[in-house]
């Protein structure tokens, strides 16, 4: 089975007055104008689960109705530090199509998107599989993808969800699967033409996908933890590894496979910190 920058939560609230004192972590609140933001970049949550969540809270997931409330939104993620932090960001938003394909409301208000604020080619309406499409839309972001990944909108599949490295190991090995492993060309081979074959490489621009390559052993040391080996395919994207440090305690340990031709990298490897979350590729291995 397979599951191919991090989906987060972000609820509104309409709020009259507020009283708040910014907190510089994943899960805070704050307040612009005529709206409140509760921002939790720590869930794993698909789009149905993440109405619920901020409902059953008072709140609504996010709606960004015209330019200034997307400045807003950039502008709190950067006070609380996230865009920093982090390289990326995919988030959920209320507005979907679900009542009619192309006609996309905001759940939070039943008003129709719009505000055109769409990534290149998007909404595209993509067949994740025979029975389902793309109905659902998030707020990305990508700080190498120039405008056209610059908190625009895109349509997703409403049932996608990303997983960090250590949960992307325990999902695949619950299914009798391990996470990826590429040691070799023939290896890296089989698995692009799969991710190409699906369509994906075609309708989306980037890609960060977990492999089981990890240094969490002995720093430097990258081993294969579906199959216990050392890494010696030398697939690294330029000036990596380098394990970046993104805070007092997080540093890159856990490799990802990416993907993004306008910067020349073409399925080549990256250290990444392990609690980040991203697409994720299970694999059975035969003797």
């Amino acid at each position: 089975m397979t599951k191919l920058h991090v989906f987060v939560v972000t609820c509104v609230a309409v709020a009259l007055q507020a009283q708040l004192s910014l907190q510089y972590g994943d899960n805070s609140f704050a307040w612009s104008r005529q709206k409140e933001y509760y921002f939790g970049s720590r869930f794993k949550l698909n789009w149905f689960k993440a109405v619920e969540y901020c409902r059953d809270r008072g709140m609504f997931l996010l709606s960004v109705r015209n330019a200034e409330e997307r400045e807003a939104i950039i502008n709190y993620l950067a006070s609380i530090g996230y865009t920093k932090r982090h390289k990326g960001l995919w988030a959920w938003m209320s507005a979907n199509d679900l009542g009619e394909e192309g006609e996309f409301h905001w759940a939070s208000t039943g008003g129709p998107v719009d505000y055109q604020n769409w990534s290149e080619t998007e909404p595209n309406n993509y067949k994740t599989n025979d029975c389902r499409g793309e109905d659902c839309a998030i707020l990305e972001y990508w700080e190498e993808g120039g405008a056209n990944f610059n908190f625009t909108f895109n349509d997703r599949d409403c049932y996608t969800k990303h997983l960090n490295w250590h949960k992307a190991v325990e999902y695949c090995r619950t299914r009798g699967m391990f996470l990826v492993s590429i040691n070799n060309a023939e290896e890296l081979d089989g698995v692009v033409d799969y991710i190409e074959k699906s369509g994906f490489s075609k309708t989306h621009g980037l890609l960060h996908m977990w492999t089981s390559a990890n240094d969490l052993g002995e720093e430097g040391q990258f081993f294969l933890a579906s199959t216990g080996q050392r890494l010696t395919f030398d697939r690294w994207t330029k000036n990596e590894p380098n394990n970046a440090k993104h805070d007092n305690c997080t540093f890159e340990h856990c490799v990802v496979l990416e993907y993004y031709l306008p910067l020349g990298i073409n399925y080549t490897f990256d250290d990444r910190p392990c609690n980040a979350e991203n697409f994720f590729m299970c694999e059975t291995i035969y003797d």
